[in-house]
């Protein structure tokens, strides 16, 4: 057989790189002589600070990275290091039936995690708690009915009973995500620790609303009102009906807005035309708005991998350490501290797929990158000894 670069394959292999055919060739190559004891080692020495005592089933990684090519994507982390192994440390794969667990690891204080209210604010400043999966009328406190929830979707009808612009700001704190269909009938979903504001109904020429946080937006399309996101006060998203995902969290220096279907143009907020920056996205393709430099930035990107949060993954796609914890923190509602700050700038790749916060913490642990306790119910993070 020709002499193949192995090293590369399973690199392309361990990073999701590998094309179908790829795979056929490593799996061909792995058969032959003592290749399979070559990339056995090549793993071990590579992706695992602790292999330990776990069985490297080949034939079952395989079949099982096949299974992702086919659309079921097993939870995998990497750690990224910039230096001569430039891949190293840490492989991980949850495989779709439990976790490889090492060693299991408890600690002294559990973790309790609050059960916080998604509200609606009206108008009048009235604070109103949402419950989900409940079918009610949302009434304010003189008995007007504001909109309906109906499963877990608040819903605004397209009657226009008044004049008057009333807006409504919806409150999604930490560990819980929100939908709600507008009067015109768009479609937003919100995550974690979002806030969006918007009117009861639309008028004809205008469609705007405001949003702190993230929110995927599936527009109704009217040519004659265009819907404007102003996302983190620093920039206008236009469009005419289109579905795109916007991330404006106030504690990241960037607003990514990401475009699955349609056009949108990304503009800096600013009181004039001159100079503004502006970005026209066609579908695929991300802008990135650098708070600091004020500079809008463009690039191809995989959709998929920024919107998996609406069905529970989480993606970290050459995340650093501390903005993979900020992530967790919003998603799972919970605290944690890093004592280890010397991880902070490393980066990582990872697919989590419907873990809790606990899962994920010993998927970290068990590869040695760090250890953890719970303190006064903060998670605080600690260099392995």
């Amino acid at each position: 057989m020709k002499e193949i670069n192995y090293k590369n394959l399973i690199v392309r292999y361990l990073n999701n790189d590998a094309t179908e055919k790829e795979i056929q060739l490593l799996s061909v190559w792995i058969e032959e002589g003592d290749n399979e004891k070559l990339f056995e080692e090549y793993v071990k020495v590579n992706y695992l600070s602790n292999y330990g005592t776990v069985s490297f089933d080949k034939k079952r990684i395989l079949d099982n990275y096949r299974s992702e090519l086919e659309g079921k994507q097993p939870s995998r982390i990497y750690r990224l290091l910039h230096s001569p192994l430039k891949y190293a440390a840490i492989f991980i794969v949850l495989l779709g039936i439990g976790v490889w667990w090492l060693n299991p690891f408890t600690t002294e204080e559990s973790l309790i995690i609050p059960n916080e209210t998604i509200t609606l604010e009206l108008s009048n400043g009235e604070l109103l708690n949402l419950q989900t999966n409940i079918d009610q009328n949302i009434k304010s406190g003189t008995g007007r009915i504001v909109s309906v929830m109906k499963g877990s979707t608040l819903y605004y009808s397209n009657s226009d009973t008044t004049s008057r612009v009333n807006y409504n700001t919806v409150h999604v704190p930490y560990g819980k995500k929100f939908q709600l269909e507008l009067s015109d009938g768009t479609h937003v979903f919100l995550n974690a620790g979002s806030t969006f504001k918007y009117p009861e109904q639309f008028r004809s020429d205008s469609r705007m609303v405001y949003l702190q946080g993230e929110a995927f937006f599936e527009v109704k399309h009217n040519e004659r009102s265009p819907f404007i996101v102003e996302a983190g006060k620093e920039v206008f998203v236009k469009v005419l009906g289109t579905k795109f995902n916007v991330k404006a969290y106030s504690d990241e220096e960037v607003i990514n807005t990401v475009l699955k279907e349609g056009s949108v143009l990304v503009d800096e907020r600013m009181h004039s035309d001159e100079q503004k920056n502006r970005s026209l996205l066609v579908p695929g393709e991300l802008a990135s708005f650098d708070k600091n430099a004020r500079t809008i930035s463009k690039e191809k990107v995989n959709v998929e991998n920024h919107t998996a949060w609406m069905q529970g993954k989480i993606i970290f796609e050459d995340k650093s350490f501390n903005e993979a914890l900020k992530v967790l923190e919003r998603t799972y509602n919970v605290k944690i501290e890093n004592k280890y700050t010397d991880l902070n700038e490393e980066r990582y790749v990872a697919t989590f797929n419907n873990e809790s916060i606990d899962q994920i913490l010993k998927i970290f642990t068990e590869s040695r990158l760090f250890t953890y306790s719970i303190e006064n119910n903060v998670i605080v993070i600690n260099k392995p000894e």
